[in-house]
C-alpha cells in the first residue's frame, strides 16, 4: 500500500471550515407589504404608510344632533334624548363638563353623562385613529347647555303677561322687565329667555318709532325679532311658541309656518291665509271669530295687529263691509312701513277686489307681488300681461 504526504490542518480551522457550509445564511427573498384598502403592493412599511396617508386619507369624525352635523359651538336649549347625538368614524371619545379634565367615554356613557348637564359647557373630543399607518384625525366640538327648568320658565312667561299689561311697548318697558324678573331665575337659560323677550319688546318699540329708539334705524327691528327667535324656537312653551309665531309672521316666514300657535288662534289662521292666500277664492270661509275659547293676550305692534284683523274680517266673508273698508286701504299709508307688512297689505288689496270681483282693480296689487317669493307665484296667475 503506497501513501502521500497531505498537509495536517489544526482542528479549529478544521472545525470552521465545515460550520461555514453548515450556517451559510440563505439569500433573503424580496418582502412586499399590501396595501389593505386598495391592495397595491409596497416594497417598504415606509411606503405602505405613505401611500395610505395620499390614497386613502383618514376620515374625520362627525358629531349629528338630531340627525345633522353639528357644528363647532352648539347652544343646546331643549333635554336630550338616546337619538339626540350620533357619532361616526370616532374611535376614541373624550369627554369634558364644566372645569372637569378630559376622560375617555364610550358611546353610551357620552349620552348618560350629558343627559344629567342642563347649565354646563361641555367639551367633545372625538378621535379616529388608524393602526397601520398612525394616522389620527379628530374633532372637538363645544357644546353650551342652557336647559331651564320648567318651573322658572313658567314664571318668566306669567310675569312678562302681567307686566306688559301695565307697560307700554318701549325700551324702557324692556329694560324694566327684564330688570324686575331677576329674582325668578337662576339659570343662565331663564336669563336667556327673559332677554329674548325683551329683545321682543325693543323689536316692536323700534317697529313702532316708539319715544327714545330714534338713535336705531327702522330695520333694526327684524334684527331684535331674529334675536327673540333664536331662544323662542327651543322653548317648548304654548306662549313661546305661539310668539315665534307673530315673528315668522312680521317676517313673512311663511314657509316654514308653524301649526303650533293654538294659543293664538287668529294669529295661525292668519298665518295660514298668507301661506296659500289662493285658498279664500277656492274655498268657502269657515272661520268664526266668536268659536275662539280663552286665548293668551299677548303684546303686538299696532300694525300687525290691524293686518290680523283685516285678515279675519276677509275669512269671515265680511271683506265689503264698511268696517272692512275703513280698516284695510289706509293701512298703505302707515308709516314708517316695512316691506313685509307692506306685501302683507298688498295680498290682502288684491284678495279683496277678486272677493268684490274687480280683478282689473286688483291687478296694481298683483304687479307688485309677481317677484315676491312668497306670493309670485299667486300672483303671477292673476297677472294681466
Amino acid at each position: 500500500m503506497g501513501f502521500i504526504d497531505w498537509i495536517i490542518e489544526p482542528n479549529a480551522e478544521l472545525r470552521g471550515g465545515y460550520l461555514d457550509d453548515i450556517y451559510m445564511p440563505p439569500v433573503p427573498k424580496p418582502t412586499t407589504f399590501p396595501c389593505p384598502y386598495c391592495g397595491k403592493i409596497c416594497d417598504s412599511k415606509q411606503f405602505l404608510a405613505s401611500h395610505t396617508r395620499t390614497a386613502h386619507p383618514l376620515e374625520l369624525p362627525i358629531l349629528t344632533i338630531n340627525g345633522r352635523p353639528a357644528r363647532s359651538e352648539e347652544i343646546l336649549r331643549q333635554p336630550i334624548d338616546e337619538e339626540t347625538f350620533d357619532l361616526s368614524n370616532a374611535t376614541n371619545i373624550y369627554l369634558c363638563i364644566g372645569s372637569d379634565g378630559y376622560h375617555d367615554v364610550t358611546g353610551s356613557q357620552l349620552y348618560d353623562e350629558l343627559s344629567k348637564v342642563t347649565d354646563h359647557l361641555a367639551l367633545i373630543r372625538l378621535v379616529n385613529f388608524r393602526d397601520n399607518d398612525q394616522a389620527v384625525a379628530e374633532r372637538e366640538y363645544r357644546i353650551a347647555f342652557r336647559i331651564a327648568p320648567k318651573s322658572e320658565i313658567d314664571s318668566v312667561e306669567q310675569f312678562f303677561l302681567t307686566r306688559m299689561e301695565e307697560l307700554p311697548i318701549s325700551l324702557s318697558s324692556a329694560n324694566t322687565f327684564y330688570e324686575e324678573s331677576r329674582s325668578l331665575w337662576c339659570h343662565t337659560a331663564t336669563s336667556e329667555y327673559a332677554d329674548a323677550l325683551a329683545n321682543y319688546i325693543i323689536g316692536l318699540s323700534i317697529k313702532q318709532s316708539e319715544l327714545g329708539t330714534e338713535h336705531l334705524s327702522f330695520d333694526r327691528f327684524s334684527q331684535k325679532l331674529m334675536n327673540c327667535l333664536n331662544v323662542l324656537t327651543y322653548i317648548n312653551t304654548p306662549f313661546a311658541q305661539g310668539l315665534s309665531g307673530f315673528i315668522r309672521f312680521n317676517l313673512n316666514d311663511f314657509q316654514s309656518w308653524p301649526d303650533n300657535a293654538r294659543a293664538f288662534p287668529t294669529l295661525r289662521v292668519a298665518g295660514m291665509f298668507f301661506r296659500n292666500p289662493s285658498a279664500i277664492t277656492s274655498e268657502p270661509h269657515h272661520f268664526r271669530r266668536s268659536a275662539i275659547g280663552k286665548t293668551i293676550k299677548c303684546p303686538v305692534d299696532d300694525l300687525s295687529e290691524r293686518i290680523i284683523n283685516s285678515t279675519i274680517l276677509m275669512l269671515e266673508g265680511r271683506s265689503t263691509t264698511s268696517t272692512f273698508q275703513s280698516l284695510l286701504p289706509p293701512l298703505l299709508n302707515w308709516s314708517p312701513l316695512s316691506e313685509y307688512d307692506r306685501q302683507k297689505i298688498h295680498v290682502l288689496m288684491a284678495a279683496m277686489y277678486l272677493e268684490m270681483g274687480m280683478e282689473d282693480q286688483a291687478q296694481l296689487y298683483f304687479r307688485a307681488l309677481r317677484s315676491d317669493s312668497n306670493f309670485g307665484t299667486w300672483a303671477n296667475f292673476y297677472t294681466k300681461k
